[in-house]
């Protein structure tokens, strides 16, 4: 692709600890995680509205993960010029692009975090069981339907109308999103994820998603678990503070 997305560096210390990057998740955009980035001052921080979210709304389309993988490490290798990796911090699918992009190139990255992130070509048996619905085709249905899933029954209603424009705007990156998981030509191997990784989860999650994020820990050769108490999947707009721990500790 020609065009690229357009990172944003936090410089949060004249000397600091480490440089990491904060990768959002599927209808989601950068600045979700800006209570996180007030709780992070001893980092670099870079985040990124992902292709098709966002200020990157207008970019060339991605049609598969793999756009938003190459979108990510041309974000790390810009962040490695001076020869450090960073800890790549993924939320949701934001996770595994981080997990695609480490078995890609694990020289550009020092450490992961994924929060609860989907598991590409993986069914386990603590799975939901399969249904035959498929991924509504009208965009607002579309949105309503993810927000209702993931946020709560009356999320998107709550908006204003502004707000819920630019989210149906943002309905065809949501569907490759939700495509791509479905369609990877070949599954997500945790065990080809060579750094080392800090696995979170929401402890008032549903529970497949603490399943696969225990099932995904124990896959991985080193990886460790973190559980946010009394958050659920969306952590890192709800309880910012414990997202942040979750940032610390795949730094350490």
């Amino acid at each position: 692709m020609s065009d690229s997305v357009e990172p944003i560096l936090y410089d949060a210390s004249s000397e600091p600890v480490a440089k990491v990057v904060l990768v959002h998740g599927a209808l989601d955009r950068a600045m979700a995680f800006r209570g996180v980035l007030q709780r992070l001052h001893r980092y670099d921080v870079t985040v990124y509205d992902r292709r098709g979210y966002g200020a990157a709304v207008e970019l060339t389309p991605a049609t598969t993960l793999d756009d938003h993988v190459a979108d990510l490490i041309a974000v790390l290798e810009t962040s490695s010029l001076d020869d450090t990796p960073n800890v790549v911090v993924g939320h949701s699918m934001g996770g595994a692009i981080a997990m695609l992009a480490a078995i890609a190139r694990p020289d550009l990255v020092r450490s992961l975090g994924v929060f609860e992130p989907p598991l590409p070509g993986i069914t386990l048996p603590t799975d939901d069981a399969p249904t035959s619905a498929s991924i509504p085709e009208d965009p607002e249905h579309l949105v309503r339907w993810m927000y209702r899933r993931v946020v709560g029954e009356s999320a998107f209603d709550r908006m204003d109308a502004r707000a819920q424009r630019a989210l149906v705007e943002e309905s065809p990156a949501l569907r490759v999103d939700l495509e791509s998981v479905r369609d990877l030509a070949e599954p997500l191997d945790p065990t080809a994820v060579s750094v080392p990784v800090v696995v979170g989860y929401g402890g008032d999650s549903v529970p497949r998603h603490i399943a696969r994020g225990k099932w995904l820990a124990e896959q991985i050769p080193n990886a460790t678990l973190f559980e946010a108490p009394g958050a659920r999947h969306a952590c890192h707009r709800s309880h910012p503070e414990l997202f942040a721990k979750f940032v610390i500790e795949a730094v350490a």
